[in-house]
């Protein structure tokens, strides 16, 4: 995954709104795989092990 410092997001202002957007993914991501490990969701615990894989 790459990471992006926020002063590169000043740097590349016709890209920001694609960064904006993937960081809120990144987020809603990981928000989605607490939910499912909280409600036994098999999505979530695929989300789950992919980070634990990947990490």
């Amino acid at each position: 995954m790459v990471k992006i410092e926020s002063g590169e997001i000043e740097n590349f202002l016709g890209q920001k709104i694609i960064i904006v957007f993937s960081q809120a993914f990144l987020d809603w991501e990981a928000a989605t795989e607490e939910r499912g490990k909280q409600q036994g969701i098999s999505i979530g615990q695929q989300q789950g092990n992919w980070l634990t894989q990947n990490t």
